[in-house]
């Protein structure tokens, strides 16, 4: 479990926005694209404190898959298993642009 959700496998409290940014279907096909082709291998640190995330909800809203992503040390994670090894991180960075969210925060760690 990741910094994204809690124990309890609810999201964290502590999100901003609270009530997320709801992908155009344009946005989901990109999101796709960055996580399910296999890209280029890029350095990683060893660390994952995730600032941004994708959430995936069934139509009972229940969290059935995520996706987290820290842009400061390139490192990514997602639940379900399935996702490729290397993402596009670029891409990534830019539809967090795109939907208005900033890529770094001063006060981040």
């Amino acid at each position: 479990m990741d910094l994204i959700l809690n124990h309890a496998g609810t999201l964290n409290p502590t999100r901003i926005p609270e009530g997320g940014v709801r992908l155009t279907d344009a946005q989901v096909k990109r999101l796709e694209a960055a996580v399910t082709r296999n890209n280029r291998e890029h350095p990683r640190a060893t660390c994952h404190y995730p600032h941004h995330a994708f959430i995936f909800y069934d139509s009972s809203r229940r969290i059935v898959g995520h996706i987290s992503i820290c842009f400061l040390c390139s490192t990514y994670s997602g639940w379900p298993e399935g996702y490729a090894a290397n993402w596009n991180l670029k891409e990534l960075e830019e539809l967090i642009k795109d939907i208005g969210m900033p890529l770094r925060n001063p006060q981040w760690k």
